[in-house]
């Protein structure tokens, strides 16, 4: 009876491991072959063509820059290198590792994108972070699941859509959008107080929050315990139920 008992105690303990894993985009399978990182640091570039958008899953950090020629540049442990895959498709760059190995990093993996072209679309699944300078786009989708994060210096654009689940928080320091449009569940955040929108749209479940500057219309929903934040005058439609709160912080 005690041996049934501690079966069912580790199957539930891998069951639920297995979920978090899932949840925040490491590649975790226990069949696979796992490899400890090294240590030693190595630095390789790889090439790279026509990126517009890009996809970081599971763990490591992203800077991007302008540049006049493209190039991906990772810094990780030498033994690592080998499985941490970058593809390019219908120009959106997919960086993540290889599906039958699980990687268990000792130092940070880092990765440099230089870029030329327009971007349109940046996403993170998992724990990476990804770093961006200020842009300038007619559209921007941003998109976090789990516990990751986007940082841009600014933005300027006709619209925004940011979508956050769980755990991740975007930032955009400053900038100007016509349209923002943000929808946030679990406990997601969205900074972007300095950012001039003249129309925002947002959506917010679980404790999310959004902090925002808005000058013509605002469209605020809520439920569950989720707080929005905005400066500016706008006239503001809500929807709010359970303990959610929609704050005026006055003029900008």
């Amino acid at each position: 009876m005690k041996n049934r008992f501690l079966i069912f105690v580790i199957l539930g303990i891998l069951a639920l491991t297995s979920l978090a894993c899932s949840v925040s985009g490491i590649n975790v399978n226990f069949n696979n072959e796992s490899v400890r990182g090294s240590g030693n640091l190595e630095s390789e570039t790889r090439e790279v063509s026509g990126v517009t958008a890009v996809s970081l899953t599971g763990i490591g950090n992203l800077r991007i820059e302008y540049g006049d020629e493209e190039k991906l540049v990772i810094d990780a442990e030498d033994n690592l290198l080998p499985y941490i895959t970058s593809e390019v498709r219908n120009g959106e760059l997919i960086l993540g590792t290889q599906d039958d190995i699980n990687i268990s990093p000792t130092e940070k993996i880092n990765y440099l994108l230089v870029v030329t072209q327009e971007l349109e679309e940046l996403s993170v699944s998992g724990l990476g972070n990804i770093e961006a300078p200020a842009l300038t786009t007619a559209r921007l989708d941003l998109n976090v699941s789990g516990a990751g994060d986007i940082e841009l210096d600014g933005l300027t654009a006709d619209e925004l859509n940011v979508n956050i689940s769980g755990l991740g928080s975007i930032f955009v320091d400053e900038g100007q959008i016509d349209f923002q449009e943000i929808e946030i569940s679990g406990s997601g955040k969205y900074e972007a107080e300095d950012v001039e929108s003249r129309e925002a749209r947002i959506r917010i479940g679980g404790l999310g929050s959004a902090n925002v500057w808005v000058t013509d219309e605002l469209d605020a929903g809520i439920s569950g315990s989720g707080n929005i934040e905005y400066y500016g005058q706008p006239s503001v439609r809500q929807d709010i139920s359970g303990l959610g709160k929609l704050r005026s912080q006055g003029e900008h």
